[in-house]
């Protein structure tokens, strides 16, 4: 299966930019910077990440959401230092409170600098990526020399309509529609609960800190929190995010109204007794229609007697793109080529349709137009090239 490079070749820990690399621990910084893990060649010297802190990880951040389907890590000569377990992770909030296992490696023996390609059985786009290593194998220190990150090409496809015409199609995720609440008004909207432990409390469900929470100080039976937005608004999905088992939610239902009293059930009753703290989990509803008040109805708890929620997320529908793409080229194939994974849902509306220019325009090929100015009238104070 053929494979691109998607890790960029670095001088220093963030060049070329937007690339930025960074570690949890670097032995000796004028040495071994974290960059050097990512410098494309092997030097016996100097050319890779040394730490001597178990864990440690080092870290890539793309600037930009990335697919990435393997990774390759090249170990030094002295295989004692060379990771032993790890993990291999993937976030778009740099680790804070979004953080994916991708890839889970124990007990990996070495030879003398090899090279050992590792697959990401289910990939996605993220912007951070990292490698947690817990232990080596044996030595005080940890070395990598090189780790760099892959797609397969060969996993791509474009969609041809029969009429010489070939299309793909984009899916962008959707967003939480919910501001950054500072009070139940503030900034905009109103959050408002059936019971909660602290008086005005219950915003904090809607605060993005997850060191914050909702709690009710009674029974855990049909309480729910709500959200009232400025305007009508479509919400397919949410997310919740717990950090204490016994008071989490064990059965419960997203609901929309237009009037605050009147709820219609959105999707299906969710049943959870799997939750994993402080761990952002997505439950879809498939949602079309817009609603004015949308709210999280808890019908029990795990084994607790109160309702606690340290998060939630209301989120928009994804959207569907399609792009007409005027030629067949190997670029177009990898930049516009759709992932063989991707589950597109064919009772999904397409809302935009765009078109691909491929006519490159030459530097200094675009018109100029000239004007004297006559200074004594316009006086020049300063002058801005762009």
């Amino acid at each position: 299966m053929d494979e691109l490079r998607v890790s960029p070749i670095m001088t220093s820990d963030t060049s070329p930019s937007p690339y930025i690399v960074s570690a949890s621990s670097v032995y000796n910084t004028s040495w071994y910077p974290a960059w050097k893990a990512f410098d494309g060649g092997f030097s016996p010297t100097d050319s890779h990440w040394v730490s001597n802190v178990f864990p440690s990880w080092l870290m890539l951040d793309y600037g930009r959401k990335q697919r990435v389907d393997k990774y390759k890590i090249q170990v030094n000569s002295d295989i004692l230092k060379s990771p032993k377990n790890w993990t291999f992770e993937g976030s778009n909030d740099s680790f804070v409170k979004d953080i994916d296992i991708l890839d889970t490696r124990t007990n990996i023996a070495w030879k003398s600098s090899e090279i050992k390609i590792f697959e990401v059985l289910s990939p996605k786009e993220y912007r951070y990526y990292r490698i947690k290593v817990t232990a080596n194998n044996g030595d005080t220190y940890l070395y990598i020399v090189e780790l760099s990150m892959y797609i397969n090409i060969s996993n791509k496809f474009l969609i041809s309509s029969g009429d010489g015409k070939t299309h793909s199609i984009q899916i962008t995720s959707g967003k939480s529609e919910v501001p950054k609440m500072t009070s139940p008004t503030s900034p905009s909207g109103e959050v408002t609960t059936s019971n909660t432990y602290t008086p005005d409390g219950h915003y904090r469900a809607f605060d993005n800190d997850d060191t914050t929470f909702w709690q009710t100080n009674s029974p855990s039976i049909n309480q729910w929190i709500q959200y009232k937005f400025v305007k009508k608004t479509v919400i397919s999905s949410f997310a919740l995010l717990i950090s204490h088992l016994p008071y989490a939610p064990n059965n419960f239902k997203l609901q929309g109204s237009d009037d605050g009293i009147v709820f219609t059930n959105l999707g299906e009753e969710f049943s959870v007794t799997d939750w994993v703290v402080k761990t952002r989990r997505v439950f879809e509803t498939k949602n079309k229609t817009p609603y004015l008040y949308y709210r999280i109805l808890t019908l029990s708890t795990n084994s607790g007697n109160v309702i606690r929620i340290d998060s939630i997320e209301l989120i928009s529908p994804r959207v569907y793109e399609i792009k007409e793409i005027p030629s067949q080229t190997e670029q177009d194939f990898i930049k516009y080529g759709m992932d063989r994974v991707t589950i597109l849902d064919l009772n999904e509306e397409i809302v935009l349709k765009s078109f691909v220019d491929s006519n490159q325009t030459t530097l200094g090929s675009g018109k100029v137009f000239s004007q004297k100015i006559n200074t004594s009238k316009i006086p020049i104070k300063k002058v801005s090239i762009t």
